[in-house]
């Protein structure tokens, strides 16, 4: 494989798409890519949360080994900087807080964007981010006076497009791009203000567990779902995009998730610091054009295995520091 392109879905959990349940009308795209994937169906994120999952996936060490997180320790050397070494042009668009520059997590890329507001205007890389990006952080200002108290996250429309003009701008060389879509994680933007007033989630959310019915909660899965969809739809894009410049051809594809979603299953909403299934249990599709045969995988996994696996795949050696191990190996 020559590229290299990680998808992570904020709040995905693996029951929410196919191959993972017997419905692919959810996400279409992501379906039709499984198709021709190997899926491993009993991956599990190392942690229920952003921070806890993402050293595992990036650095394959386990999120407490270097002092705990939600910093991406310094001693820890990330894929993207091993990538970088030899010779990837690297990008990534993610807009989670937690996986910003203020926690470490541009290393080893060279196009980095985080959509966060800048500290500060005070260097000149701050305010290159800020011309760059003033359309987004205008509509995020905005927003937030009239939500309140959410986060707003840049849309899935919005990485993708990035994408895409990253991708073009390195078709002729080999690159790695990673990108998170946060339109799963709560509040589901823009689903609140489309599907259900922001004033009623708020409300609904604020009962006590006892009191919020089954419709209710109902409405609130119909948000994620959508927000689930949409994501598909943009993922539609950018599959489209790599088919029509014949690069899907050589680019190996990782889909997975940081964590899932609790709908009160454990009379909890969201994903708190609890190990069930609802929470760990994430999509782990990894596609590579006929290199490996099509398969459901039954075996156990962790994404601490992921960084080894794209290594070798790409024909790259793993580091000692590495813990994980490459998935296929034991499939030859």
């Amino acid at each position: 494989m020559k590229n290299m392109l990680l998808i992570t879905i904020d709040s995905l959990r693996a029951d929410q798409i196919y191959p993972y349940n017997s419905c692919g009308t959810l996400s279409p795209n992501i379906s039709k890519m499984a198709h021709e994937s190997t899926v491993f169906d009993n991956a599990f994120s190392h942690g229920p949360c952003t921070f806890a999952s993402f050293p595992a996936i990036l650095t394959s060490t386990y999120p407490l080994m270097y002092g705990g997180y939600p910093y991406l320790d310094s001693d820890r050397i990330t894929m993207a900087e091993i990538l970088e070494q030899h010779g990837f042009t690297t990008g990534a668009f993610t807009n989670n807080p937690y996986l910003s520059r203020s926690y470490g997590y541009n290393r080893g890329f060279k196009v980095f964007e985080d959509f966060m507001l800048p500290k500060s205007i005070r260097t000149c890389a701050d305010i290159k981010f800020f011309f760059k990006n003033y359309d987004f952080i205008t509509r995020k200002l905005i927003t937030r006076l009239i939500r309140g108290l959410y986060v707003v996250f840049a849309p899935a429309d919005t990485v993708v497009r990035k994408a895409i003009k990253f991708i073009t701008e390195n078709a002729d060389r080999r690159f790695f791009l990673w990108v998170h879509f946060m339109d799963a994680h709560f509040p589901y933007h823009p689903y609140i203000s489309t599907n259900m007033p922001g004033w009623k989630l708020k409300n609904i959310l604020r009962k006590n567990i006892d009191r919020i019915t089954k419709d209710e909660i109902s409405e609130i899965k119909t948000l994620h779902t959508a927000a689930i969809r949409y994501v598909d739809e943009n993922l539609g894009r950018l599959f489209d995009f790599l088919n029509d410049k014949k690069l899907i051809d050589s680019t190996m594809v990782v889909i997975t998730s940081d964590h899932g979603e609790e709908f009160f299953e454990h009379l909890h909403f969201g994903h708190g610091p609890e190990l069930h299934d609802e929470l760990l249990h994430v999509p782990l599709i990894i596609f590579t054009n006929g290199l490996f045969k099509r398969r459901r995988v039954r075996t156990l996994v962790g994404q601490i295995n992921i960084a080894p696996t794209i290594l070798s795949l790409l024909n790259l050696p793993r580091p000692s520091i590495f813990l994980g191990k490459d998935l296929f190996i034991s499939l030859e």
